[in-house]
């Protein structure tokens, strides 16, 4: 009987959303929670009771539950959704910057790095103006080390039409000078980059000793140059077999 005015409410929200008003938007999220009941009602009871989304989502679980039709998995959902939005919120001001740019992204990282007690891999997505689209982030506590899929490179690459790539991860203790390992993972990524037509601008690695940069460090040039497909390709069509020492 419903169905008819969901699939019209969902017409609404991708094609017209800034006209949704705030009960029409409170239907559509108790949708998943009441599926074979009319919600919009049930959206007017709750603003009607707490005046507000952002008071009905401050409400605590014994106070939602006394509005009529409102039982503990439902009250239960309607906080679970609050605290997700408080965690975005705390994520946003805890200042993921929105653009690359060295000095700010830096301090970020150093900033998230800080007293991490396991290893972090994250892959920065970039767009054609260097704005941040994606941050995927890998990370492994049992074995205290990460492996990045190469497969997942070429995905973030082709869903986000990513033009850039900066990667990072951290040393739980001691320098951060890269091992024979990140030397070999940096690689790996500039020549899955370079295969889709994306660039590899920097991979940093933070240690409670400090920051490392393969580019401030001139390395990640000379990995680019070395290891970049057409290079790489260059050399077997001269003959050569394996890949060059690094520099």
């Amino acid at each position: 009987m419903h169905e008819g005015h969901r699939l019209r409410m969902y017409e609404k929200l991708k094609n017209h959303p800034a006209a949704l008003e705030e009960h029409e938007l409170l239907e559509i999220l108790l949708y998943n929670a009441v599926p074979r009941r009319n919600t919009n009602q049930l959206a007017h009871r709750l603003l009607d009771e707490f005046g507000s989304v952002r008071t009905l989502f401050e409400a605590d679980i014994a106070a939602l539950q006394e509005v009529e039709d409102v039982g503990p998995q439902l009250a239960g959902y309607i906080k679970c959704i609050a605290f997700f939005f408080q965690r975005y919120n705390a994520e946003k001001e805890g200042s993921m910057p929105v653009k690359y740019e060295t000095e700010s992204f830096e301090e970020y990282i150093r900033s998230y790095y800080a007293g991490l007690q396991y290893e972090v891999f994250f892959v920065f997505v970039l767009n054609e103006k260097n704005r941040i689209v994606c941050r995927k982030k890998f990370t492994d506590k049992e074995r205290g080390s990460v492996i990045v899929p190469p497969q997942e490179l070429t995905r973030l690459a082709v869903r986000y039409a990513g033009k850039s790539f900066v990667l990072s991860h951290n040393h739980v203790a001691g320098s951060p000078r890269p091992s024979a390992v990140d030397d070999e993972l940096t690689i790996q990524c500039e020549v899955i980059c370079s295969i889709n037509n994306v660039r590899l601008l920097d991979h940093y690695i933070c240690s409670p000793e400090g920051l490392y940069s393969y580019y401030q460090s001139g390395r990640m040039a000379s990995i680019a140059s070395n290891y970049h497909i057409r290079r790489v390709m260059g050399r077997k069509e001269n003959g050569k077999n394996g890949i060059d020492e690094k520099q």
